[in-house]
């Protein structure tokens, strides 16, 4: 058990502003701690005998199910999810932590075993947001196996009864992994510089990954992004990641055997454009095909307040200003025109209680703190309710907090979802990268004065 120290280890050292209630987080020297201790004794970790031992290292989410959906299962049908996505992005929230507070020690050999778990999920070149699982006569017919020979891609453990659906899974990989997954990479070489890192590539090895994928030379236009008004030939960074060899890249539907692309099209996602822009701006790649075209079309979405929309796969428009942000943060100066507008947003849709609300209902919390550490980010930004907007937000997030004595956590906001057409209806939640954001927000207003 790696508890991490409680009295007296921490001081947030929060302005409290005149006028906005008495947002106090009671426990200053203890919130901290207990929100660390949380994240390190929920990460999994079981014996070589378990049968989830292979994902040791990761953090759990839940593939849940928002309402009756066709093919997807019925309302309320849940599973945990071992994947990618959440791994890395709980990963890459407690090292940019760790690289600015050396003293939180114990989260080293919590970085080091998350980081052999989302390598894991390594597909040659990049990431794949699902295992590689085996198939048996379960769980396809006979005739089927011999398609997958090596296994496929699929949930860990939520059982689709349409084997439809279990051929449709077995997706290539996503640039949004991709991007995450070599983030985490590159924050583990900022910490061991010592380290030789073989998952981590030139720059330039990294940023021909999405290079040969971008919306442009007809590569179509998928459903959502044209019924949204997206626009055609951005130049954007696609989503998906196909071999361009491959001569089944785009059938409609899920074939047995290969890769699918959802609706046979890829499409443009402006937070995956974002993920990408971010993980380029790290390893100093600033200029190059693409980059200046998904700043360009990140900034006519936000113009056109297409926020929520223009993320395919992201139900809360919050998470669009959350991820320029951070990308603006590690030196992706092409997003600067966004700034200004996303902050405006945030401040002018913040509601008198202190949360922010999207278009999911009950995800407050997430959103709010999309929102509080988007503009923790904004810290150098001048504007006179900046402070009050943080201290609100945190004040409203802090109600919902649960904890015990060692523990303090929360309960998990919508990440992620399937897309598009059922973007609010089969969606993946987890309490502990909720949790990490509001650590992040926490350590965050320890090194700024809320003006």
């Amino acid at each position: 058990m790696r508890l991490f120290k409680i009295n007296g280890a921490i001081s947030l050292g929060l302005v409290i502003i005149a006028g906005i209630g008495n947002f106090q987080v009671s426990a200053q020297n203890t919130t901290i701690p207990k929100l660390l201790n949380y994240l390190s004794e929920n990460q999994a970790s079981v014996g070589i005998n378990h049968p989830d031992n292979r994902f040791n290292g990761i953090w759990w989410s839940e593939i849940h199910n928002r309402r009756n959906t066709l093919l997807f299962g019925s309302a309320s049908e849940s599973s945990r999810d071992a994947n990618c996505f959440v791994t890395s992005m709980v990963h890459n929230l407690l090292a940019e932590i760790y690289l600015t507070n050396p003293e939180f020690k114990n989260l080293h050999a919590v970085l080091d075993a998350s980081l052999s778990a989302i390598n894991s999920f390594r597909n040659n070149e990049g990431f794949n947001f699902f295992p590689l699982k085996d198939v048996s006569p379960k769980l396809l017919r006979s005739g089927e196996l011999e398609f997958y020979p090596n296994g496929m891609r699929r949930a860990s453990h939520f059982s689709y009864s349409k084997k439809f659906i279990l051929h449709g899974f077995n997706i290539y990989n996503d640039a949004d992994d991709t991007a995450l997954g070599l983030y985490a990479n590159f924050l583990n070489f900022k910490i061991l510089p010592e380290n030789n890192n073989d998952f981590l590539p030139d720059g330039d090895v990294i940023a021909e990954i999405f290079m040969r994928h971008r919306d442009i030379n007809g590569s179509g236009t998928n459903l959502w992004n044209w019924i949204r008004g997206h626009g055609k030939e951005t130049g954007a960074f696609n989503t998906w990641l196909p071999d361009n060899a491959d001569p089944k890249i785009h059938p409609l539907f899920p074939h047995k055997g290969g890769f699918y692309m959802p609706y046979g099209v890829n499409d443009i996602d402006c937070v995956v454009n974002a993920n990408i822009l971010g993980i380029l701006a790290a390893m100093g790649i600033d200029r190059g095909p693409g980059i200046q075209e998904a700043a360009d079309w990140i900034i006519e979405m936000i113009e056109k307040e297409k926020c929520s929309t223009c993320a395919v796969y992201y139900p809360s428009g919050y998470i669009l200003a959350y991820t320029v942000m951070k990308a603006w943060q590690r030196g992706a100066v092409v997003l600067e025109p966004a700034i200004e507008p996303l902050m405006q947003m945030i401040i002018n849709e913040q509601h008198q209680d202190g949360s922010w609300s999207d278009r999911m209902e009950g995800n407050e919390v997430q959103a709010s703190l999309n929102a509080i550490n988007s503009l923790i980010v904004m810290q150098s930004l001048t504007n006179e309710k900046l402070g009050s907007a943080i201290s609100a937000g945190l004040e409203f997030v802090m109600s919902r907090i649960r904890q015990n004595e060692t523990q303090a956590w929360l309960e998990g906001g919508v990440v992620f979802s399937a897309g598009s057409l059922i973007k609010r209806t089969h969606v993946w939640v987890s309490d502990a990268y909720t949790t990490a954001l509001l650590l992040q927000a926490l350590v965050g207003i320890k090194s700024i004065q809320i003006k």
